[in-house]
């Protein structure tokens, strides 16, 4: 394994990553064929070595999501060499928990009480759980749908900064951000933040293609939020730069191992912290309500065979159901969505089912948590 720094700028390093060998090289012909499924350079290889032909497939597929591409060259009888390149952050740890500490002080969060916020978002849960966040901290806001009715919000009053959902209905928040960029309007310049369920090196290099300053990914972290708001409604320097310090959400939570329990319920008495009891109950309802109402549409879409519209759906409902920690339904619902975009219905069906099988289990212990607030 060999990695090296191709180039280096700011926070950011581009990396090569190669794995080079001295084996049995691959031929010329089966190089053409070497990353399709289930396949391998010669079939002798499957008899002596073992092996399916998935790895190269899925490493290949695994680097198209982070925005980058499988290479590979070989000469036969002296090895090969697999090779990619990644961009990644370099982040700074102390820099990290000092920013911290300041987003926490009391004093940062009153300078957040006048300023005004313009929540582009289209699912309701998420309406919700920002709101709430939002109005705790006497932060006045304002929730439109689209990117289309942003526009005409500021239109009519000022804001300092946007949050902006990247996939709408109507006009999704790369489009409206370009409208608001290419604009002779007061407004061109106001930070916008993207709200993304989808939080890879490739998508983030989007939003700032579109004129975006920075991202949140789903589900929201509170701290990080506030951290956000205070950075582009407070530095005049900063705010309107496009901000390359943003970190990725690397967390991935693993499948729980206790497999009868769905809900993570540490993380459900965390968020008890944060709302109201009429809110918190109200959010929950929401979750319950969209969660079948998802599945629902998503399963006539499939009967339909409109998978473009389904897309949409499995892409909503994984926005909705992250927002709490459900490790099985979540990895599920990112499953699903995945299929969607890879237009799949075989499996979109299977996963579809295994949620349908978990979904009275997972009402059943909302409504316990629910009754014990």
């Amino acid at each position: 394994l060999i990695l090296k720094i191709i180039k280096k700028e700011k926070n950011v390093a581009l990396i090569k990553f190669s794995i080079v060998d001295t084996g049995i090289g691959i031929s010329k012909e089966s190089l053409k064929t070497i990353f399709k499924r289930f396949t391998q350079a010669d079939i002798s290889t499957t008899r002596k070595y073992g092996g399916t032909g998935l790895g190269l497939t899925i490493c290949e597929k695994l680097l198209e999501m982070m925005g980058s591409k499988l290479k590979v060259t070989s000469t036969e009888g002296k090895g090969s060499e697999f090779f990619f390149e990644l961009s990644l952050l370099i982040t700074d740890k102390n820099k990290v928990e000092i920013t911290d500490k300041v987003v926490r002080d009391p004093d940062e969060f009153k300078k957040l009480m006048n300023k005004r916020i313009l929540i582009a978002e289209d699912n309701s849960l998420n309406q919700k759980l920002i709101a709430a966040i939002l109005t705790q901290e006497q932060i006045y806001y304002k929730i439109v749908n689209n990117g289309k009715e942003a526009i005409e919000e500021l239109d009519k009053e000022h804001f300092d900064l946007i949050l902006m959902d990247g996939q709408m209905p109507v006009m999704d928040g790369l489009e409206a951000t370009k409208i608001i960029r290419n604009s002779q309007k007061d407004y061109k310049n106001i930070p916008i933040v993207a709200l993304t369920a989808s939080a890879l090196i490739g998508d983030r290099q989007i939003f700032i293609d579109a004129g975006m300053n920075d991202y949140i990914s789903k589900p929201i972290d509170i701290v990080e939020l506030f951290e956000k708001i205070l950075f582009y409604t407070s530095s005049e320097i900063n705010k309107n730069k496009l901000k390359s310090e943003a970190t990725p959400d690397n967390t991935s939570k693993p499948i729980a191992d206790d497999k009868f329990k769905i809900l993570n319920i540490s993380d459900f008495e965390e968020k008890k912290k944060i709302f109201s009891k009429e809110s918190y109950l109200n959010i929950l309802n929401m979750l319950i309500d969209d969660f079948e109402t998802k599945l629902d549409t998503i399963s006539k879409f499939l009967e339909s065979d409109e998978l473009e519209s389904l897309r949409h759906q499995t892409h909503s409902l994984k926005g909705i159901v992250t927002n709490f920690d459900t490790p099985i339904i979540n990895d599920l619902c990112k499953k699903l969505d995945q299929f969607a975009t890879d237009g799949n219905p075989e499996l979109i069906k299977v996963t579809l089912d295994k949620l349908r099988a978990l979904a009275l289990k997972y009402k059943s212990e909302i409504l316990e948590f629910m009754s014990s607030l």
